[in-house]
């Protein structure tokens, strides 16, 4: 199955945005990486950061989500908002996710 990541996009106001996201299908990280210690199961524990890119400013990173434990299917309830105020110039929106190895 593939890796898939969804970012909602609403409008609140002619200027103001709200993003969501949620991920499905994402690698096993902690079996991939077998870390810890060896009887104690590990669990892959995502979390993403939001980073807002524009032709002219350095990056800038909106936040960082929640990190939701023992899922490769995070629906995160972290939301941004973001102030789109000039429509003039390309903006973009960047989503990293990354994986906490946790243990139980």
């Amino acid at each position: 199955q593939r890796t898939c990541c969804k970012l909602q996009v609403q409008l609140i106001t002619m200027d103001i945005i709200r993003l969501s996201i949620r991920a499905s299908n994402l690698p096993d990280v902690a079996k991939l990486l077998k870390t810890g210690n060896r009887d104690s199961p590990s669990y892959s524990c995502p979390f993403a950061v939001v980073t807002l890119l524009t032709d002219d400013r350095e990056p800038t990173v909106l936040g960082k989500t929640e990190v939701i434990e023992n899922t490769l299917d995070p629906e995160w309830k972290s939301t941004f908002m973001y102030n789109y105020e000039n429509r003039t110039k390309p903006t973009y929106i960047l989503v990293k996710i990354f994986h906490q190895v946790c243990e139980t």
